[in-house]
């Protein structure tokens, strides 16, 4: 998919991106969908760059490269009296201001709702924060981690009483914030269209998490039980070892879902592995589980007992499945749960998923853009659109890479203006 020389829905939309690692996703976005995003760092390069793991014998961050790409780089000391001055005069030129970081470190940019109107009353100014910008958590410090516990989401994954099992990698959390970023700043895009008038943005990444788990409030909806943390116990294992891999198989129980195991069961019985009195076994009577298989309150392991099914019959139906599975490659499992209609799905690694036909017909990965093709690969377009409106133009080079283009474009400075501004150390 040639995306290299398309101009993109945003075509002419100007960007200033003062984001950290927390909302770099966010221009990255904006970016691919063909505005112009002009990073801002610090004369020796932002942080982000060098946060690990990095680009084997380049130095630089695979973060960086995955959420820099497609944007352009300048440098600015903007807490100097003369980078301050500069950075006003990007945000009078722009379309879309984005920042991210605390409260605090937000609040010390001086960027606030007056001073951005007195400068360009079409802004359209995007703040994240861990809490949002009021309420009496704005000012608390933050984490990938702090932020998921504080959704909630992790309730579900403590079972026992145990420590809650950790959701996604260190940015999993502020990825789903800096998304919805971009929902809000299009919104804003279409009111400005609308009335003329710039407007604000203010992402909480904690109410991102909430929104985005929502679902398991409807729990209690579609398994007609109320499940609490200290039921949430899986009645079977749900990772399942193959001849060549593993894959994510659930047996569910219950009205809702049971049929999904009687029509598994099927198959295993046909194997001959499956002795006739668990063959005859309806699922679909036994107490109702969740589709990931965790027991509610109504389908604890007593409960299962009570319907002869015990220790003993789900030890026997453990083994059986693993010798099932066992003596089976992937992909013939995953052909036949197909086939079937089974909720199993193999489970891949990062090879796996770069190595895949479905992912190169669609055009999911791009190279970074730079002459070295076998360098790595990243995620490409977000969605199919017809016609195509996504832009691939590369990584966005050194620190300050483009420093002559964007001062010189937006802001009319000639190259004796922009070699001033960096002899004096402003960029």
């Amino acid at each position: 998919m040639d995306t290299t020389s398309r101009r993109g829905y945003l075509n002419g939309y100007r960007v200033v991106d003062l984001t950290d690692f927390r909302g770099l996703l966010t221009g990255r976005l904006l970016a691919d969908l063909g505005a112009e995003v002009v990073a801002v760092e610090p004369p020796g390069g932002a942080a982000a760059r060098t946060a690990p793991p990095l680009l084997g014998g380049t130095g630089v961050s695979r973060l960086w490269a995955a959420l820099s790409h497609n944007k352009k780089s300048v440098t600015c000391d903007i807490h100097s009296a003369d980078g301050r001055a500069l950075l006003l005069r990007l945000c009078a030129a722009a379309d879309f201001l984005l920042v991210s970081g605390t409260r605090r470190e937000v609040d010390a940019l001086g960027l606030d709702a007056d001073t951005l109107r007195s400068l360009n009353d079409r802004l359209i100014h995007v703040t994240m924060t861990p809490f949002g910008r009021t309420g009496p958590k704005a000012g608390y410090a933050d984490s990938d981690l702090v932020i998921w516990a504080a959704s909630g989401a992790l309730e579900r994954n403590r079972v026992d009483g145990r420590v809650p099992v950790r959701i996604g990698t260190s940015y999993q959390a502020y990825f789903h914030g800096a998304s919805d970023a971009v929902v809000g700043a299009l919104l804003a895009l279409a009111e400005r269209a609308r009335s003329g008038r710039g407007q604000g943005v203010d992402i909480s990444f904690q109410e991102s998490l909430v929104a985005a788990n929502q679902g398991q409030g409807l729990y209690p909806l579609v398994n007609d039980v109320a499940a609490g943390p200290q039921d949430g116990v899986t009645i079977f294992p749900t990772v399942w070892k193959t001849s060549d891999g593993y894959v994510q198989f659930t047996l569910t129980s219950g009205p809702a879902t049971g049929h999904f195991s009687n029509n598994f069961m099927a198959w295993v019985a046909e194997s001959g592995l499956l002795p006739d009195h668990l063959a005859a076994v309806d699922w679909r009577d036994l107490p109702q589980t969740s589709g990931s298989g965790l027991s509610a309150s109504g389908a604890t392991k007593d409960k299962y007992a009570e319907k002869g099914m015990g220790d003993a019959e789900r030890a026997q139906i453990e083994a059986i499945i693993a010798r099932f599975f066992s003596t089976r490659g992937t992909d013939e499992i995953l052909t036949t749960a197909r086939d079937r209609r089974l909720l199993l799905a193999p489970i891949l690694s990062v090879a796996d998923i770069m190595d895949n036909d479905h992912h190169d017909a669609r055009g999911t990965w791009f190279p970074t853009g730079d002459a070295d093709a076998s360098g790595p690969c990243l995620p490409g377009p977000f969605a199919r659109i017809r016609p195509e409106a996504f832009v691939n133009h590369g990584g966005s080079g050194a620190a300050g890479a483009a420093n002559g283009d964007v001062y010189g474009g937006w802001l009319g400075m000639t190259g004796a203006d922009v070699a001033l501004l960096q002899t004096n150390g402003v960029i």
